[in-house]
């Protein structure tokens, strides 16, 4: 029997937006992509209110503390939407002492991980999608122990979830790090395979690091996975926004 998908589709975009460093590129994408839903990491209470006033609802989830100009703030995981719905988060790995400061040497005892899930309405037709920050690690093409585990649980808890759309900056490198196929076992990968690095150089803090050039041009670390019914057509990266690209997509579903 011949699938048939929904002429209407839903206009995703994703991207770790890394902090405060580029709200004014986030806002002009925003203008120009007009997404239906957005997913960003790294984001906080300003990007927020860009997302507010542009009539978005959002949910947001704290996994670190930063320094800002009025003190420390919390940062995390957003999800935005015009009209959501059975609104859900779930920590899979929370520090014994609480989040903290971020600090790149106790990464374990400072920083969170978790996922928003959240059914999202356009024309009135349902789509399911969450997003994550998924555990950093030191060397991306090897999974850490920590990493490792925090997979285990997080699969664990999206397995018994409807079917849904899962994004994100997953610091899992394609075809490098092993972890990767535990996501395309349960999910497709839609960014398509010309795309061999979602972070960009101009911005990233490694960017001018000669021995650490493989990044760029090795390093696909961000995702839009889809499960059946849906699937995504017009997939694109889009650098020039933040230390890592952001992807756009169509979502169809059956």
């Amino acid at each position: 029997m011949k699938v048939v998908y929904n002429v209407l589709c839903m206009k995703l975009l994703q991207c770790n937006i890394q902090g405060r460093k580029h709200l004014d590129k986030i806002n002009n994408l925003l203008e120009l992509i007009v997404p239906d839903v957005v997913c960003l990491q790294e984001a906080d209470e300003q990007i927020i209110s860009i997302l507010t006033a542009k009539g978005y609802k959002t949910k947001f989830l704290p996994i670190i503390k930063r320094q800002a100009s009025e003190g420390l703030v919390d940062e995390g995981v957003v999800l935005a939407a015009k009209a959501m719905q059975n609104i859900r988060e779930h920590y899979y790995y929370f520090p014994a002492d609480g989040i903290a400061l971020q600090n790149y040497a106790r990464h374990r005892e400072t920083t969170a991980h978790g996922y928003i899930i959240v059914d999202c309405f356009v024309d009135d037709i349902m789509y399911r999608v969450a997003t994550t920050h998924f555990t950093w690690t030191a060397r991306g093409d090897i999974a850490s122990l920590e990493q490792r585990q925090d997979m285990g649980k997080l699969m664990a808890k999206l397995s018994v979830e409807s079917p849904h759309i899962l994004c994100g900056d997953f610091n899992i490198p394609r075809g490098f790090n092993p972890l990767y196929n535990d996501l395309v076992t349960q999910y497709i990968d839609t960014i398509p395979t010309h795309y061999t690095s979602s972070l960009d150089k101009n911005f990233h803090r490694m960017g001018n690091i000669a021995s650490r050039s493989h990044l760029f041009t090795h390093f696909m670390v961000d995702y839009i996975l889809a499960q059946a019914p849906y699937r995504a057509e017009n997939v694109e990266l889009i650098f020039g926004v933040s230390d890592h690209a952001a992807a756009v997509a169509d979502i169809y579903r059956q």
